[in-house]
């Protein structure tokens, strides 16, 4: 099979995917959320605050999925999807990406199958006209947003945090690792596919001390919608708390 037809092949693919997971969440949403009903969180935090680590073990405990919006672009732009390939053309461009094309992104992957009884959002909304649209939709669902947990960490234990991670330079891998609170076995040296380790140009402390004055100009206004809708839970984890401990913090809370 030659290459065009093996695009157009995939391509053929992912329409009936997409048509299934359409017809299957209407389903969803019309019979069964009326027995068990969808839960939607969303994660907000600076660079460094361990967001993603979190989900990973607070979705399962609160029976929904996690959702990474960096992850689900990578993969659209890797399988040059329609989606895919105008996200790559506005990072080319040097543009931020739509805010409608970001939506579009999220509410086709919130239809599939993992995700038909909630999830829980990393990485999105970034702008308050993101939620906003992001309310809009899950209204039109009959659903809404339960909580937003806010990891609030101190700038200097994000700045520490970030200056000691490594990344495999293993595209196909990229663990990280953190000298100081979680190293490699063998320094310098992936753990899981023996690649060597680097630090990313944007964690050098002058970069983060950047990153994260722009974090916290582009989130207060989120933060105020949110907190004003009474579902923003605030949490302050120290430099020194573990993952797990954060986790139990936050479980904890939602749950009682």
């Amino acid at each position: 099979m030659n290459t065009t037809l093996l695009k157009a092949w995939k391509a053929g693919l992912r329409f009936v995917a997409t048509c299934f997971n359409e017809v299957g969440f209407l389903v969803v949403r019309k019979l069964l959320w009326r027995f068990r009903r969808p839960r939607y969180f969303i994660l907000l935090g600076p660079p460094g605050s361990g967001k993603g680590t979190l989900a990973t073990k607070l979705a399962p405990a609160l029976r929904v999925r996690a959702m990474s919006t960096g992850d689900v672009f990578r993969r659209e732009k890797a399988e040059q999807t329609n989606f895919g390939k105008q996200v790559t053309a506005h990072l080319a461009d040097g543009t931020l990406v739509p805010d409608a094309l970001t939506l579009a992104i999220v509410r086709r992957e919130l239809t599939r199958p993992r995700y038909w009884f909630g999830a829980m959002e990393d990485g999105f909304p970034r702008t308050q006209e993101q939620a906003t649209q992001f309310d809009a939709l899950l209204a039109s669902w009959g659903a809404s947003v339960e909580t937003v947990v806010l990891l609030d960490v101190d700038d200097d234990d994000l700045i520490d945090r970030l200056s000691n991670r490594r990344t495999c330079t293993n595209r196909a891998c990229g663990r990280t690792y953190n000298l100081k609170y979680g190293p490699p076995v063998k320094a310098g040296i992936c753990d899981v596919c023996s690649a060597a380790l680097a630090q990313r140009d944007d964690d050098v402390p002058h970069v983060v001390a950047a990153r994260l004055r722009t974090y916290r100009v582009e989130t207060k206004p989120l933060c105020n919608y949110y907190q004003d809708r009474k579902v923003l839970a605030s949490f302050h984890p120290t430099g020194d708390m573990t993952a797990q401990e954060v986790f139990v913090l936050v479980k904890t809370a939602l749950q009682g």
